[in-house]
């Protein structure tokens, strides 16, 4: 039939079957055949893998009190420093793009008054199904909240339109 099927004399290959090469297998080093032992050993045990004088935290740990703090449970002078920092930022920033988009806003509602109406009378569809929906007081708060962050936030544009509108003498 020609397809080396045998029952007997195992140790010999057929045409298909070509023999293995056995290549030489590099051995570990005993020292370092010793030290993962001995890791091992440690992480079965339940103790520490790495040396005594490496840092307590984790590199995520490290990242996360770098970048996200008030997740990562600092103390509250800490999270009070960052966000003073942080609004001393925004403080300092250029407004002009900002000032450009509400100057652009400003023109739009002189030139073409249909549509700042139009988005008036939508504003305050929305404002009543908002009011049925969740009730009025927290429409309300809602609405205070996001006015009182819009100042704070184009604080710095508002006023440079103010002294660009009426200037003093």
């Amino acid at each position: 039939m020609g397809q080396n099927w045998r029952l007997g004399d195992f140790g010999e290959t057929g045409p298909f079957m070509p023999e293995r090469d056995e290549a030489p297998t590099q051995a570990k080093p005993r020292k370092e055949l010793h030290r993962l032992m001995i890791e091992a050993a440690h992480r079965t045990i339940g103790g520490k893998a790495k040396d005594p004088d490496s840092p307590s935290i984790s590199r995520v740990e490290a990242a996360m009190q770098r970048n996200a703090p008030e997740l990562a449970g600092a103390p509250a002078a800490e999270l009070a420093l960052l966000e003073a920092e942080r609004e001393a930022l925004m403080n300092r920033r250029w407004p002009r793009p900002r000032l450009l988009s509400l100057i652009l806003v400003g023109t739009l509602a002189a030139l073409v008054p249909t549509v700042m109406m139009r988005l008036l009378f939508w504003s305050l569809v929305l404002f009543i199904v908002s009011a049925v929906a969740v009730g009025p007081e927290r429409v309300r708060d809602a609405l205070n909240h996001f006015g009182l962050w819009f100042l704070g936030y184009w604080r710095h544009e508002l006023h440079l339109a103010q002294m660009i509108i009426s200037p003093r003498d």
